[in-house]
């Protein structure tokens, strides 16, 4: 198995539990945010170099970061309308 494919697990496990935990405790912080935005972003380099040495198309890479993108846009604007309910 390549290497590329067990980072990606690995990172997509720790996210699955911050996600589990933050809609457990109900109420995300910035702490949450920011760390679900560094593995999103460490999942998108690994992908992207992964899809890179496949040689596969600009299509899937350019796929890839926009759903990056939009998952970052709704954990930012979950955890910012929390703390707005909260404060």
């Amino acid at each position: 198995m390549p290497r590329f494919y067990v980072f990606s697990f690995i990172i997509s496990a720790l996210m699955g539990v911050i996600l589990y935990r933050m809609l457990e405790t109900g109420s995300p912080s910035l702490v949450t945010a920011a760390l679900l935005t560094f593995l999103t972003f460490l999942l998108v380099l690994n992908e992207k170099k992964a899809i890179l040495e496949n040689r596969l198309g600009k299509r899937i890479r350019r796929l890839l970061t926009y759903m990056g993108l939009a998952f970052l846009i709704m954990v930012w604007v979950i955890t910012l309308i929390n703390m707005s309910l909260f404060m």
